[in-house]
């Protein structure tokens, strides 16, 4: 019982516990006497083991102390060896369980699973932004289409006229790339310290995090400037191909 035996207690502790009770090493916390319980339950710690997460990762590492008492116990943890009859082996773990505890109520549960519902919400979060990335990108290539279409349309007499005066393909495409990507480089300039801001303020409600660096805004920016070229050039190449004489007839 934890509230009269105060023999059979033996305690393992990390090693975040190994600084909060002040003691030098792990080394020096063997064999130390702890109590349990306001003093219930004494006994001697028998093992350091390395900090690891009970919790979200959003939460810092703790102080932990795990108390092996055989005669009485709620839960028992298991590692399982990949099987491909893993049916099987909890039938087993059932049935061996029951053996030894038939009143004791049986639960199973994947501590992998655990671990997932704590971050669900990240998980979701996640899930949503790549949905509504995918879909600001499509939007924003439409709407780049149809501005680019509509300004092809509106400088076709003056591409026509830049054409007959001796104007070269290379400086066509420029005049027109000059056009739509000033705007792009702009609005990612004023965006990307928006979106660094607000990637800092979300992983700093992590306790263990990964630096946010600047590399993978360089490599939006150019993802960015590529998709704008290529849905730039589809509607200008044909303009610029375009026999002037023809255009200028029609204008």
């Amino acid at each position: 019982n934890l509230f009269t035996d105060t023999t059979n207690g033996t305690f393992l502790i990390n090693k975040s516990a190994v600084k909060f009770l002040k003691w030098s090493s792990p080394e020096e916390a063997l064999g130390k006497q702890i109590g349990w319980q306001n003093g219930y339950l004494t006994g001697k710690v028998v093992g350091v083991v390395k900090d690891f997460h009970l919790a979200s990762l959003q939460a810092k590492i703790g102080p932990l102390i795990m108390l092996n008492m055989p005669d009485s116990y709620s839960f028992i943890s298991l590692r399982l060896k990949a099987s491909d009859d893993l049916q099987n082996d909890l039938a087993t773990i059932e049935q061996m369980w029951r053996k030894y505890e038939p009143a004791g109520g049986y639960q199973l549960s994947f501590a992998q699973d655990s671990f997932l519902k704590l971050h669900e919400a990240d998980m979701r979060l996640a899930r949503l932004s790549k949905a509504f990335a995918f879909i600001a990108i499509i939007i924003a290539a439409l709407g780049l289409f149809g501005l680019t279409s509509y300004i092809v349309q509106e400088k076709t007499r003056e591409l026509a006229i830049r054409k007959v005066l001796g104007a070269s393909l290379s400086n066509l495409l420029k005049l027109l790339y000059l056009n739509f990507l000033q705007p792009v480089v702009l609005g990612s300039i004023i965006i990307i310290p928006l979106m660094y801001l607000m990637a800092e303020s979300w992983l700093s409600k992590f306790s263990y995090r990964i630096e946010s660096g600047w590399t993978s805004y360089a490599v939006s920016l150019m993802v960015t400037l590529v998709l704008a070229i290529i849905t730039i050039s589809y509607k200008s190449i044909s303009a610029i191909f375009e026999n002037p004489v023809s255009s200028l007839r029609n204008e």
